[in-house]
């Protein structure tokens, strides 16, 4: 009888901690960018030293400039993206890591941060650290810049309410 209590107990708190899980991820998000910075190790080239940000107004910014990658772009030049996210403890934990080649072909490229293709994705803080590194002989790494880029995914919120609160001039709790 007592272990028959003890796994309802059991299986009602793996219940509730599903389902505070499931609030974390569940349902649309938004992704915003709040800043960003250097990587520990950055390498020589800073990627977004030549870029001018201004603010057209108080709700759109530009971006001016050129992107120096500092050196030649060809196939031996490789990017590695890691994405992690702020845990309850502090830390970031990885969740992505992928490495691809600098080159392509962009014919009319435009680029749109739109991420349609990942249905849910985990509320809080994120880290990306994009990597550019140059392939040497005996594929031997070397590090050409480093940038970190921080943001948070929220729960979208609906227009009505994003509307109402711009025209109040009140902040959105």
């Amino acid at each position: 009888m007592s272990s028959l209590v003890t796994l309802i107990i059991f299986l009602g708190f793996a219940t509730f901690d599903c389902f505070a899980l499931w609030e974390e991820i569940a349902g649309p998000y938004d992704i915003t960018f709040s800043h960003l910075g250097e990587c520990e190790k950055k390498g020589p080239i800073n990627l977004f030293q030549n870029m001018k940000f201004g603010k057209i107004n108080r709700t759109h910014f530009s971006y001016t400039g050129l992107l120096d990658v500092g050196v030649d772009a060809d196939d031996s030049v490789k990017v590695r993206v890691v994405a992690s996210n702020k845990g309850t403890n502090g830390r970031y934990n990885n969740v992505l890591d992928i490495q691809y080649k600098f080159t392509c072909e962009m014919k009319n490229w435009v680029l749109i941060y739109d991420f349609h293709n990942i249905p849910a994705l985990p509320y809080g803080d994120y880290r990306v650290d994009t990597s550019i590194f140059k392939m040497r002989q005996y594929n031997r790494k070397e590090l050409i810049s480093c940038t970190r880029f921080y943001g948070v995914v929220s729960p979208k919120m609906p227009k009505s309410l994003i509307k109402n609160s711009m025209i109040n001039n009140k902040p959105i709790t």
